[in-house]
């Protein structure tokens, strides 16, 4: 403990304050063992207050969050009584009035201006944002004590309209400009410096680092915002629709592009899953021979590790979330559907196909993308495939895959049965200036997890997957090859044993190479955050 705090403390400080000689361990043992139990006792506590909330406070907390669902009952006393407050008396005011019977400093805001969706706007706009996220928890809470059906047309609602208010707040008059090149003009050159202001303060350095990397990683690329992808044209979807090209042509779809904001959205979601599947709906439109996805939103599905299926209330969800979408200017259908293989790759299994051609026969034009959350993060660049199923009874050429990636073994079979019966599309991704604030307050949340998290520890199940996966196919070569030399007459050189083995080959390098990347990222970051303190000490002392 000594050595400790004289490490921690500056010679100032220790000439100051005597740091004490005798160290009582019975009694800092006793406090550590109380700190162990008070810590017990809060997880406990922790989860049971949201189990239920849950149950009780459902639409709210999805709102305001459980912390601020747990503080609203905690002051009304309960949920009959949290229902008949008005937003302007609880949820914005209440504070300032225990303030005054307690004879405290009274606070700006009330309790909903600490929530998490608050917290994601500027310091300009949070006020507004509370009061009007107050006038939809206040109504959420009246359908949590009142209503016994569960519905998502409420949740769906609010949410895409609180989305909707933050672009607007967010950006200002910026969609208000004309399309001349005057307006353009003026617009492209104060953006340009508005975005050098924002990105010159050290506190975002990192954070703007970090998110560079990622774009740069995945390629996406920058357009205007003027561009003719940003604009809906309903008579011309409706053309497209009519004339239904694709039954012409099997492959008339060839590429597919992902807006940034979608891209992110979905991988998030995809690692919120973990080792279970998650499900998810696209929102695009159609140019040409190509897709274009425009948003994406996620849907109150059940998975397993293996499979992932819509339900009714998944479809109710659906409907309500678009219907509310247009509402508010977002005229994109839906375009598309999402799912994640968690360290199994990109592709289609056969329950996926059977999906995908359904929705093709009766929602065209559609696509499936499947994610994978863990390969994203041993390899930092997004795992993302694109597929569209071919008609029934079409047989098309013998083609090689575009690009090999590991299969299971327990998954071969599946993936050769079925690895016919689509084709893959072209990936691109974009975004424009107007995304770019929608990207930082989604970044701002999650790039400080990244930073401190390791890929060798988060992935480290799957690594382990991976080498016993690896060893279990040489294994079967080995023995297909020893069974040829029984039997005789078999070549060592037969092409379908070599090409396992390639394929082998191929596996255990992927597995090395990200291996070495975590490992050197660990190091990086051990020479960046814990060897700082003792470069410095040394400079002074050679000083």
């Amino acid at each position: 403990v000594l050595d400790e705090n004289k490490l921690t403390q500056s010679k100032d400080l220790q000439k100051n304050f005597e740091i004490p000689q005798i160290v009582d361990c019975k009694f800092k043992l006793t406090y550590f063992h109380k700190f162990e139990d008070t810590t017990e006792a809060l997880r406990i506590t922790t989860a049971l207050v949201n189990s239920k909330l849950s149950k009780s406070l459902k639409k709210t907390t999805v709102l305001v969050g459980d912390l601020i669902g747990a503080r609203l009952i905690s002051k009304a006393g309960s949920l009959t009584s949290l229902a008949k407050h008005p937003a302007s008396t609880l949820f914005s005011v209440q504070r300032r009035h225990c303030s005054v019977l307690l004879n405290r400093r009274r606070p700006k805001y009330g309790l909903i201006y600490h929530s998490q969706l608050v917290g994601q706007f500027s310091n300009k706009n949070k006020g507004k944002i509370s009061r009007m996220l107050a006038a939809k928890a206040s109504l959420a809470t009246r359908v949590d004590a009142l209503e016994d059906s569960a519905s998502f047309e409420l949740d769906a609602e609010h949410t895409v309209k609180l989305e909707a208010q933050l672009r607007v707040l967010e950006e200002g008059n910026i969609r208000r400009i004309s399309d001349t090149a005057k307006a353009k003009a003026i617009f492209e050159k104060y953006q340009v410096k508005n975005e050098y202001m924002q990105m010159a303060g050290p506190s975002s350095d990192q954070n703007n680092i970090a998110q560079k990397t990622w774009e740069l990683s995945n390629c996406i690329e920058t357009i205007s915002t003027m561009d003719e992808i940003y604009r809906y044209d309903r008579k011309e979807q409706q053309d497209i629709l009519t004339a239904k090209p694709w039954e012409k042509d099997p492959h008339f779809f060839k590429d597919i592009k992902i807006s940034a904001l979608a891209l992110l959205k979905m991988v998030m979601h995809a690692r919120s899953g973990g080792t279970l599947e998650v499900m998810g709906l696209l929102l695009g439109k159609v140019a040409a021979n190509t897709m274009i996805v425009m948003d994406s939103f996620a849907l109150p599905v059940e998975g397993t590790e293996t499979r992932v299926n819509a339900q009714a209330q998944a479809y109710e969800y659906m409907t309500a979330y678009i219907e509310a979408a247009k509402q508010v200017g977002r005229l994109e259908n839906a375009i598309g559907w999402y799912h994640s293989h968690p360290g199994y790759g990109c592709w289609l299994s056969g329950i996926d196909v059977s999906t995908q051609m359904l929705n093709q026969n009766f929602q065209e034009p559609f696509v499936a993308i499947v994610i994978d959350p863990v390969r994203t993060i041993s390899a930092g660049k997004v795992c993302l495939g694109a597929f569209r199923t071919y008609p029934k009874g079409y047989k098309p050429a013998n083609e090689e895959p575009s690009e090999y990636q590991t299969i299971p073994l327990n998954k071969i079979e599946d993936f050769g049965v079925h690895c016919k019966q689509y084709y893959s599309l072209e990936v691109s991704y974009f975004k424009s200036a107007l995304d770019r604030r929608l990207l930082d307050s989604l970044w701002n949340k999650y790039w400080v997890n990244t930073l401190s998290s390791s890929s060798l520890l988060t992935n480290a199940d799957y690594t382990t997957g991976q080498i016993f996966d690896l060893s279990d196919k040489l294994e079967h070569s080995e023995s297909a090859l020893g069974r040829g030399f029984v039997l005789g007459g078999t070549d060592p050189h037969d092409r379908s044993t070599v090409e396992k083995l390639i394929k082998a080959t191929r596996d255990s390098c992927k597995t090395t190479i990200e291996v070495i990347h975590g490992l050197m990222a660990q190091i990086i970051k051990d020479r960046l955050f814990n060897h700082v303190g003792s470069n410095a000490s040394c400079d002074s002392q050679q000083k």
